[in-house]
This record gives structure tokens, sequence and C-alpha cells, in this order.
């Protein structure tokens, strides 16, 4: 009964933020973690939040649970399902399923599961991908980053990825612990996203929508920001004379994000310039930015050609996820609780 109210007591939102932050920093099959009997803990909450609460179905309409076995499991010392092979040690199974694994079951990795289900189940993630150009402010000079274009796009997380610069696209590769954010359509998706000029960028956001750990209130987290630039791409495919005279043959470029966490895919390839906005970009014209003018913009370079990007994918380890989104949800629960403590004064 203790356990269960502790339990309970920890799902709010700021234990919870701060027991998961103290079991995500550090090593994780460390003996420490063993030691200090926090793996059960995990199992109970995995049960009450997944198991036996109809939140759950509600909130992603989803009867699927997602579990993670240990790595190097002893199936001969502990009872096991008889895991052998890597490409298994993510499986899942329908709620009602017969072959669920039971609580505490000890091939199974309680905390991983439990995060998994909780970025399956309650975050929705968006992708977006905008071309930004540098630019200066008449009145005061200032260099500014400013949007031409975005495109949003809601994406899935995978602990598999199918390659898609290979040219046999059927083999899927099991990723896990790093998860994709695969777009299948993404010639499509990104029709709009080309660059024709220097100053200008490719820029790459992903976000995490969703209110597990604040419980009601959604908050929107950015995961990953990467970028290309125009002069960079140029440059490589210059190298490449054979690109410009087939221009349905796409480059990859990878981008990294900050201090190298998450990576993703660019599918690049030079087409003859379009219209922007109803007039030709080689006209030029003029832009504004939050009421002030900005300086005419001329293209410097590119000929009549313009390089289409298509972001193919994105990846990211899943514990650095849950720690981006754990960091926003830490963050909004003390401005509320400094909120509560100026009322009650």
């Amino acid at each position: 009964g203790d356990e269960m109210e502790s339990n309970e007591t920890l799902l709010e939102g700021e234990h919870l933020i701060r027991f998961a932050e103290r079991c995500l920093v550090g090593p994780d099959c460390d003996e420490m973690y063993q030691m200090k009997g926090y793996e059960p803990i995990w199992a109970d909450l995995f049960h009450q939040v997944f198991q036996t609460d109809g939140s759950v179905e509600k909130k992603s309409h989803d009867d699927l649970l997602y579990f993670v076995r240990w790595p190097n499991f002893d199936s001969e010392n502990l009872i096991s399902t008889g895991y052998n092979k890597e490409d298994e040690r993510f499986f899942v199974r329908r709620r009602e399923a017969k072959n669920v694994p039971e609580r505490g079951d000890p091939s199974i990795f309680w905390k991983e599961s439990f995060f998994l289900n909780v970025l399956f189940h309650f975050y929705e993630f968006q992708i977006e991908v905008s071309v930004r150009t540098k630019l200066t402010l008449l009145e005061t000079g200032k260099r500014k980053l400013v949007i031409l274009r975005k495109v949003p796009k809601r994406v899935y997380a995978s602990p598999s990825k199918v390659r898609m610069d290979q040219k046999k696209a059927e083999e899927v590769e099991h990723t896990f612990p790093i998860l994709y954010f695969a777009i299948d359509d993404f010639d499509e998706t990104w029709k709009e996203i080309s660059m024709w000029e220097e100053d200008q960028l490719v820029c790459v956001e992903l976000f995490a929508i969703g209110d597990f750990f604040t419980r009601g209130t959604s908050l929107r987290t950015r995961l990953f920001a990467g970028a290309l630039d125009y002069e960079v791409i140029k440059k490589e495919y210059d190298a490449k004379k054979w690109m410009w005279t087939s221009p349905s043959t796409s480059q990859f470029f990878n981008l990294k994000g900050p201090g190298g966490k998450g990576a993703a895919q660019m599918a690049v390839c030079a087409q003859p310039r379009t219209a922007y906005n109803g007039t030709s970009p080689s006209q030029g014209g003029t832009l504004s930015y939050l009421g002030n003018t900005l300086k005419k913009w001329i293209p410097k370079s590119g000929g009549d050609s313009e390089l289409h990007c298509s972001l193919t994918q994105l990846n990211m380890k899943w514990d650095e996820l849950v720690l981006d989104i754990l960091g926003t949800a830490k963050k909004f629960t003390m401005q509320h609780q400094r909120d509560a403590e100026e009322d009650d004064v």
C-alpha cells in the first residue's frame, strides 16, 4: 500500500521530473541503478500508467505497448522469452494480448520501456523546414535572418529505418536506441523548399508537443535545429559538374544538431528556377520584417538554377528527446510555482 501511494505521488509532475532526471543522467546499466532498486519502481509506474489507466488509449487512440529488453540479457539464468537477437531488443504487443510481458519481468528494461511509451502515446512530433535569408534592416543596419518559406509536417518516431540513399530500399535496419523520423513522400512534402542565391540557408527543426509531465498543459519543445548553407552546397555541386546536367539526380547532405545531438539527411538536386510569390527571383524585390523595410534583394549568383532541398529523415537518441522534454516541463513547473507563490503573497 505504502509503495503504491509513493508511486502515485511520484506520478505528480515535479516529482516525476526530478526522479526521471536522476535516472537518465549518467550510465544506464551501471550497478548503482540496480543497487538503488529503481527498476521495480519503473515497472510499477509502467503498469499504473499504461496497463491500468484508460487515459492512454483516449490520448493516442492506440492499444499498442512498446517494450525494450535489457541488452545481453542472460536468458539461461533468468527465465525470459528466449531473446538473443539485437534486432529484437525493441518489440511491440497489443495491450490485451496474452504474450504481453508480466509485470516486473526481469528481461524487460522497464525504465526505457516507460519513456518510449510516454513518447509514442503522449507526444506529437512536428518537423519544420524553412528557407531563410540573411538581410540587412535599412533603419538599423542590423543583419537579420528572415523566413522566406516554411513548411510544417507531422512525423512519427520509429526504432528502425529504411535506407533512403540506397538503390534497394527494402532493407529495414533496427536502430534503437536511436529513433528515426522518416518522410516517405519527401519530394512532394518539401516541393516549395528551394534556395537560389547567396545568404540563403535551409533550416530544419524538430518539435515535440505534449503534456505528460505537465498534466493538462501542452508544451512545445524544440528538440533539433540544423541548417545547410547555400554557398556550401553550391560549392559541392560545382565540384561535380555532371550533377548539373542530371537535375533529377539527388545528392545527399547530412546535418548535425547543436553539439552533435541528432542528425538529419537532406536530398538536394538542381532544378530550373521557378517563380517566387508570383514574381521571378531574378527581378529582385523588397521585403519587410516586423514593419521594417529590408534592403532590396537582388540575385547574386546561381544563374537559372535553384537548389531544391528535401528532408528525407531525422534521427535522435530517445534519451536526448526525453531530457529536452523534461527540461521544458521543469522550466514551466518552476515558473508555475513562482506565479502561485506571488499570488499567495
